[in-house]
């Protein structure tokens, strides 16, 4: 799961967040994950959805795509 900025957003009043999903590539996922998934949300959702990954045991990790 990636979560990055919208940064090209016409709306300048609010900002939003996309998140993408995607599904390991390769046995030992070597390779770049596929993406599945986008979703684009306000950043105050993208905030809580964040900090109940936290809380569930996820780790941010080193970008892999």
């Amino acid at each position: 799961m990636r979560f990055y900025k919208d940064r090209d957003n016409s709306d300048k009043s609010i900002d939003y967040m996309f998140i993408e999903e995607g599904i390991i590539m390769g046995i030992h996922g070597e390779n770049p994950p596929l993406m599945k998934t986008r979703k684009k949300i306000v950043i105050e959702e993208a905030r809580l959805l964040w900090q109940k990954l936290l809380n569930e045991g996820w780790q941010k990790t080193n970008k892999k795509w």
